[in-house]
This record gives structure tokens, C-alpha cells and sequence, in this order.
């Protein structure tokens, strides 16, 4: 994080790696805190969003004095509405997702956050191409409404089991995407490889409509339990009408999905003041 947040740390921060459920751990753990004791706890669960975010979570922990447990498997989302958690998911997603399921229970105090970072909508690309398949076909299909549904219902009883503990819940809304890899097009000299389409840029009405069932669906789990909440990062990413990868010449993002340590930092406040309105609920 830039040096203007410096001033608000309070505490060093130390980060542990551990293994769990085919997947790791990253912990990042406050010591030598001044004026405060190091208290609480910010469980995350997700995909690789859960550690793009890395940059943040060791802010948050310097900043506040709370430890930060990031568990993260790489192509293996936490509910990602678009389908039940133990269902169509890679080799030993599952086994990681119960994993984590058993250790936020076990360890997980009342009041502590829960944060679920995924992504929860179809790439147009990866880092080596882009995908000849339509997203928005593939997300409004009568075969992903049926997926859909189903997978309300197994979230609201994953969720029962978190609210329950008395947990504060806030899931992350879909972030703008794009068609090709930032770090692949950004220079002079690779600018136009042909994975660079689109321009690194895309209009904003078009991810809206993509991400739109998705929000709603996290909506719906927000009016069924008081204790979760949205946390929305893509108006500080897209605050105009069309979408961009960069911002005053920095990167937002790394990839077609993945924030940057820019994106990170610009994103940073937003979060904090999101996470910091939930603690101040009973």
C-alpha cells in the first residue's frame, strides 16, 4: 500500500502460510501493536479473487489489529450462485471447500467478518486466449436459471450455518471483466498481440447486464439474513460509462479479472469503511 496509509498503521504484520484441504492459507497476523491489542478476526474464503486481494488484507490487519485468514484454491469459488457449492467444481475443490467450512466453524467467533471474495461470472478469456463461447448466453439460459435456483437454496442453508454463529457476512459483487490480459497488451511492444482485443476497455451497461443475476442473488440472501451484506467494488473500478483496465496510467488490473496492487490500493477505503459499518451493527 502507498505510503500516504502508512501513517495508520498501528501494528506489524507477520504472514503465516499453512496448508488446508488441498488448498493454503495465508494469515496475516498483527504484533507490537501501539495504543491496542490485536483483536478479532476477518475470515476469507475463495478463489484466487480471496488472494488478489493480499495487498489489502495486510493494510486491514496493520490498520486495525485484526488477524486476516485468507483460505484460497485456485478455479474453486466460494458459492458462486451459478451453481451448489459441491457441485461442478474442479478436483479437490470440494474437499477444500468442506475444509473450510469446518475451520471457520471451529474457529470463528461471534461478531468476527466473513468475506467472500470469487468470481461468480463467466471469463471472455484467460491469460493464453480468448473463449469462442457466449457469456451472456451462457449466464441467462434457461439451463443457468434451473442451475441457479438450486443453488439459492444450498446457499441460504450454507448460510443459516454462518449466521447462526453470529458472523458478519459480506460477499464481494462482481468486478468489471475483460477480453484480454492487461499485462500482455500494455506495452508499445505487445500491443498488438492478437489476445489484445477489445482495447483493454468495455462498456459498463454490458457488465452490469452480465453480473445483474448474480447481484441479485446475493441480494436475495441479504433481505433473507441481517447479518450479510454486498460489498461492491466495481463502481471505484468502473466510475464512468465504459470500463477501463487503467487509471492515470497504472494498471487496475493484472489480468482480465484479477485487481492489481493499484486496484488494490484504490479499492482499499471503500472496503475498510464497508467492513468497519458491519462491526458497527448489533
Amino acid at each position: 500500500m502507498p505510503n500516504a496509509e502508512q501513517s495508520e498503521r498501528v501494528c506489524k504484520v507477520k504472514r503465516e502460510y499453512h496448508k488446508i484441504g488441498g488448498g493454503q492459507e495465508f494469515r496475516y497476523v498483527p504484533f507490537n501493536c501501539q495504543d491496542r491489542s490485536p483483536s478479532g478476526m476477518v475470515h476469507v474464503l475463495g478463489d484466487s479473487h480471496a488472494t488478489a486481494y493480499s495487498p489489502m488484507f495486510e493494510q486491514l490487519s496493520a490498520e486495525t489489529g485484526q488477524t486476516v485468514s485468507v483460505y484460497s484454491f485456485a478455479g474453486c469459488p466460494f458459492i458462486d450462485f451459478r451453481r451448489q457449492l459441491f457441485v461442478g467444481h474442479p478436483t479437490g475443490c470440494n474437499d477444500f471447500n468442506a475444509a473450510i467450512v469446518q475451520r471457520v466453524r471451529e474457529k470463528a467467533d461471534a461478531g468476527d467478518i466473513l468475506f467472500l471474495p470469487s468470481l461468480r461470472i463467466d471469463r471472455f478469456g484467460d491469460q493464453w486466449a480468448s473463449f469462442d463461447y457466449d457469456v451472456f448466453q451462457m449466464m441467462y439460459s434457461p439451463a443457468a436459471l434451473k442451475l441457479r435456483e438450486d443453488a439459492m437454496k444450498d446457499a441460504k442453508e450454507w448460510m443459516q450455518l454462518f449466521v447462526d454463529q453470529h458472523l458478519h457476512i459480506v460477499f464481494e459483487a462482481p468486478k468489471p471483466i475483460f477480453r484480454a490480459p492487461p499485462f500482455r497488451c500494455s506495452d508499445w511492444f505487445n500491443r498488438h498481440n492478437p489476445i489484445c482485443v477489445g482495447n483493454n476497455r468495455q462498456p459498463r451497461e454490458a457488465l452490469e447486464r452480465l453480473r445483474a443475476p448474480i447481484v441479485t442473488s446475493m441480494r436475495e440472501l441479504a433481505q433473507t439474513f441481517p447479518g450479510v451484506s454486498i460489498w461492491d467494488p466495481f463502481p471505484v473500478l468502473c466510475p464512468e460509462d465504459i470500463c477501463f483496465t487503467t487509471r492515470d496510467g497504472r494498471p487496475l488490473f493484472f489480468d482480465g479479472d484479477h485487481p492489481s496492487a493499484y486496484g488494490n490500493v484504490l479499492l482499499y477505503p471503500d472496503f475498510k469503511a464497508h467492513l468497519g459499518a458491519q462491526l458497527a451493527k448489533p
